[in-house]
Formats: structure tokens, sequence, C-alpha cells
């Protein structure tokens, strides 16, 4: 069985991405968002990664690095993934403004 090339997220005032194997090399189809990340999350299983910035939530397949979806979540400061990746729960604070 061939052992699976580990990913590395990394989160910075420059934006998030994904690096790849033990070069880190940036990840080939995932796009670096420029926008500093306030949460960063992978799936139990590491076949998810998934993160918000402050104006959307996105999840990406850690395979390929393709976007599975995008969710226009701006107040949104914590998210986990279900163990069988099927559920997205976030947390956005309460505000009555």
């Amino acid at each position: 069985m061939v052992q699976p090339i580990p990913l590395l997220a990394v989160r910075g005032s420059d934006g998030t991405s994904l690096l790849s194997g033990p070069t880190c090399e940036p990840l080939a189809n995932f796009n670096r968002d420029a926008r500093p990340s306030r949460y960063v999350t992978f799936s139990r299983d590491g076949s998810l990664f998934g993160w918000c910035n402050g104006h959307s939530v996105s999840v990406v397949r850690c395979a390929d690095g393709s976007l599975l979806s995008t969710f226009d979540l701006p107040k949104t400061s914590v998210l986990k993934i279900s163990p069988q990746n099927t559920v997205l729960a976030t947390w956005q604070p309460y505000s009555s403004v």
C-alpha cells in the first residue's frame, strides 16, 4: 500500500495555503486564499480541509486540492467536519445588531 503524501496547512498573515510532501511544495490544484483565516481544520480521516476567513467558509478535498464548497458565512469563528465527512458544523458569535 502506498503511503499518502502528507499535507501541511499554513495559516499566516498572508493567507491560507496547503503544502504537499516533505519538500513543502504548494498543492497543485489548491488556490491559496489571500485573506488571513480565523480557523482551519482537517476532517478526522484527513481527506477534507476547511477554513474560515471572515468572509466565507471553504472546504477542499485534500487528495487533489479541489474546492468542494464555499459558503457565505462572514461571522464564522469555528468549524468542525463530522466523523463521516457528511456534515459541516459552523459557529458564529451571537449578535443582536
